[in-house]
Order: C-alpha cells, then structure tokens, then sequence
C-alpha cells in the first residue's frame, strides 16, 4: 500500500503533529480547507482520529459530505485495543488503497499514547515523491 499524499486542515494543533513527524521523514503534508469541490476531488480517503467517540461536529459534517462523494472514510478509536485497531486500519488501507488521504483529529488526540504508533503506520506507507 503505498500513499502519494497526504492532506490535513489548514491551521489545526492536528496538523502541527502529523507535520513535525512527517518532517523527519522528509514526507510534504499538504494543508487545505477542503471547502470547495475542487479540492474534494483530490481525496481518496479519510482517516479520523478520536478518543472514544468524541468527534468534532464540523469532523463529522466533512466526512458525511465527502462520503456522499463516495470517498470512503475510517474512524480510528485511539482508546481501543492498539492490535486490533491497528489492524483494521491497516485493513481498510489495503482495501480502499487511497493515494491520497485526509487526515482528521481534535486537539484531544494530539497527546494521545498510541497517535504516534497510528502515524507511524500511515507515514510508512507514503512514498516520497522526488522530481
């Protein structure tokens, strides 16, 4: 399973974590606002990261418009079983196969224990891009 890129909000704490671990991959994070079509297109999946449950309505409000574009989205539970929920992200990976994925997540999770061992799986599998 290999990802070409990788989207995250524009401005979130979220996104302040996925890029300081990104950046000692050398892997680009892309930042939007996914608020137009155009941008929509871009996407190939979503990923979203909360504690039992707990999600952001303007979260949920995303992934239920993008999925009405049929782009298939994962709810990972970060206070779950770390074998069994990383499986099955690991799963829906190899499934769906995105090229391109969102990645969602409230300043709640940015501490969380097991975040790291989730992105760590994700930022494996992108492949860095040279021209």
């Amino acid at each position: 399973m290999i990802i070409d890129s990788i989207y995250t909000i524009s401005g979130s704490n979220f996104e302040k974590k996925i890029v300081s671990m990104s950046n000692e991959r050398e892997i680009t994070i892309h930042s939007t606002t996914y608020r137009n079509e155009d941008e929509n297109n871009l996407l190939q999946g979503i990923v979203l990261f909360h504690n039992n449950y707990e999600i952001l309505r303007e979260d949920e409000e995303l992934i239920n418009s993008l999925n009405k574009h049929n782009i298939p989205s994962h709810k990972v539970d970060l206070n779950g079983t770390l074998l069994a929920t990383s499986a099955n992200l690991e799963r829906w990976l190899e499934n769906n196969r995105p090229k391109s994925i969102l990645l969602l997540g409230d300043k709640k999770v940015i501490d969380h224990e097991y975040l790291t061992n989730f992105l760590d799986k994700i930022l494996s599998s992108v492949r860095v891009l040279t021209y």
